[in-house]
């Protein structure tokens, strides 16, 4: 799969998409009016000569998830924001939680370049997968725990590198991939400010206070990833406040070492 700008030559298939989508709500609502690809052909074309849009195809250059919106004045405040209409989003495929992500990720960094800093989703109420993602998207829900019990990982963890607790004297050697993490966070979908970048001072002091712990994974004595924890998070809800309770509180793998078990073997 790539994400690409949409272009005109997308923009049949994707009025195809939206038709195909229009008649599935039409399943649940058979009183909706009938809706076929020339119908939304030129709302495409007008959106498209107003504004960007993201494209993703599959290894065949088929479209199979799109979208675009269209700029909207003082859009719930004072500043422009950006408003996509129910067909003017959609996606096919078997993993569309990972491609409706990938698509608005592409786009909202062109938005916000452009001032857009509001952006509303319209979607279709049969379509439970869509609903889910843009939810747990921040588009509803911003951040969600996970608890475990502190038994065993099974299966999955990479066996080619050495995890290892990190003291004081590791700081050097781990803040790269720290800052690596949080510049992570300013960049599109989560736009979160970057103040500053913790500092070799901050981590002295922070792997001295009791309970408080940085697990490194090394591939060569080369730094992949990292795993800091503590006692139970003084914000964190309550339900989980109790002294028998660990806190995962930062988790990252470079990019390029991810899906091979890293992650499974420092939490492991």
């Amino acid at each position: 799969m790539q994400i690409i700008p949409l272009q005109r030559e997308h923009l049949l298939a994707a009025a195809e998409l939206a038709s195909t989508a229009h008649a599935k709500e039409r399943e649940h609502v058979p009183s909706l009016p009938q809706r076929s690809a020339d119908h939304y052909l030129p709302l495409f074309e007008n959106l498209l000569q107003r504004g960007p849009g993201a494209a993703a195809v599959d290894d065949d250059d088929k479209l199979i998830g799109y979208i675009i919106g269209r700029k909207v004045p003082n859009f719930k405040g004072t500043q422009s924001g950006v408003h996509v209409p129910e067909w003017a989003n959609g996606s096919v495929g078997p993993n569309r939680f990972a491609l409706i992500r990938s698509l608005y990720e592409f786009i909202a960094a062109k938005w916000v370049e452009n001032g857009c800093f509001t952006h509303a989703v319209t979607l279709y109420a049969h379509d439970d997968v869509a609903l889910q993602t843009w939810f747990r998207s921040a588009f509803g829900m911003i951040c969600g725990d996970g608890v475990r019990e502190l038994v065993p990982v099974q299966g999955g963890k990479a066996a080619n590198i050495e995890v290892r607790q990190a003291t004081v004297k590791d700081i050097d050697l781990f803040l790269p991939v720290v800052h690596e993490h949080q510049r992570f966070y300013p960049t599109s979908p989560l736009f979160m400010p970057l103040f500053e970048l913790d500092s070799r001072e901050y981590y002295g002091e922070w792997l001295s206070k009791p309970q408080h712990n940085l697990w490194l994974a090394l591939d060569e004595e080369e730094p992949i990833g990292y795993f800091e924890s503590s006692g139970a998070h003084p914000r964190a809800s309550h339900l989980i406040a109790d002294p028998g309770t660990c806190s995962v509180c930062g988790a990252f793998v470079k990019p390029g070492t991810r899906q091979q078990g890293v992650g499974a073997a420092l939490l492991e």
